[in-house]
């Protein structure tokens, strides 16, 4: 099974349902994926996780998008596959 860690971009709210419900039905097991949410401890953690390696995927703010963006950061596969 992969294992992945999704840090959301705030406390888990009606934006992440499609998540939650994916995670109660068994969706993600059932192709493979055990994945763990995180909700953050601060909102602008997430791409920085990421960024450090400390989580595989993350939920952000577009404007957080262009300001890593122009601090050299991409968006992107940042795992390895297993």
């Amino acid at each position: 099974m992969n294992r992945w860690t999704l840090v959301l971009d705030w406390y888990i709210n009606p934006d992440h349902a499609p998540i939650m419900v994916a995670e109660q039905i068994g969706a993600f097991k059932a192709q493979g994926l055990d994945v763990r949410i995180v909700p953050p401890s601060d909102p602008a953690l997430p791409p920085r996780m990421v960024a450090a390696r400390q989580a595989d995927l993350a939920i952000t703010y577009q404007p957080q998008v262009h300001f890593f963006a122009d601090e050299g950061f991409t968006a992107g596969a940042c795992r390895d596959s297993d």
